[in-house]
C-alpha cells in the first residue's frame, strides 16, 4: 500500500463520495473522470484511499464555558462524531484541551472555531441588548427630527432584535419600587 499525503488524501476522498452521492449522471460522471486522473497521476489505486488517517493531538485554548462547548460540539462535527480523542488538562483552571484529529480536521476545526467563535460573539451581544429591552432595563431610545435614514443593514439589526425581544420572558421586579420607577 502506498502512503498517501493526508491532503491529497482528503481531496480523493472528497470527489470519491461527491461520485458516490452525485445527484446527476453528468455529476458522477465528471467525479468519477476527477478521480480516476488524480488516482493515476498519484500512482495510486482505489484499495489505497482505505488508509488510516495519521492522528496527533492538538492544544486549543478556549476563554469560557462557552467556547468550551462550541469547541467540543465542533470536534465531533469535524471527526464525524468519531468517539474518544478529546483530552482535558488537569487543574483547577482548565483553559485549554487536547483534541486528537486527522491533520485536515485540523485545518477544519481552525477554520471553523474561528468564525462560530466570531459569529457566537455578535449574536450574543444582540440577544443581550433584546434581553435588556424585553426586561425595560434599556435606556429609551428618542428619534430626532434630523435623524438620516437607516440603512438595509441597520434595519435588519433592529428587526432581528425585535424578534428576539418578542421570544424573550420578562422577568417579574425584584421590589414593587422598581416597577412603579422609585
Amino acid at each position: 500500500m502506498n502512503t498517501i499525503p493526508e491532503t491529497i488524501r482528503e481531496r480523493l476522498l472528497k470527489i470519491k463520495a461527491l461520485y458516490e452521492r452525485g445527484a446527476t449522471e453528468h455529476e458522477r460522471a465528471t467525479a468519477s473522470h476527477q478521480l480516476e486522473k488524480l488516482l493515476k497521476k498519484h500512482g495510486l489505486k482505489l484499495d489505497d484511499l482505505q488508509q488510516t488517517p495519521s492522528f496527533k493531538k492538538y492544544r486549543f485554548h478556549f476563554r469560557n464555558e462557552w467556547e468550551k462547548s462550541l469547541l467540543n460540539q465542533l470536534a465531533g462535527y469535524v471527526s464525524g462524531w468519531r468517539t474518544g480523542g478529546v483530552y482535558w488538562k488537569e487543574g483547577k483552571k482548565r483553559t485549554s484541551i487536547l483534541i486528537e484529529l486527522a491533520p485536515t480536521e485540523y485545518a477544519d476545526l481552525i477554520m471553523l472555531y474561528d468564525y462560530y467563535r466570531k459569529a457566537w460573539a455578535t449574536d450574543l451581544k444582540n440577544f443581550f441588548g433584546a434581553w435588556l429591552e424585553a426586561q425595560g432595563l434599556a435606556r429609551p431610545v428618542s428619534a430626532k427630527p434630523d435623524t438620516p435614514e437607516l440603512s438595509a443593514e441597520a434595519i435588519a439589526k433592529l428587526l432581528l432584535r425585535y424578534q428576539l425581544k418578542q421570544a424573550i420572558v420578562r422577568l417579574p421586579a425584584p421590589l414593587k419600587q422598581l416597577e412603579a420607577g422609585h
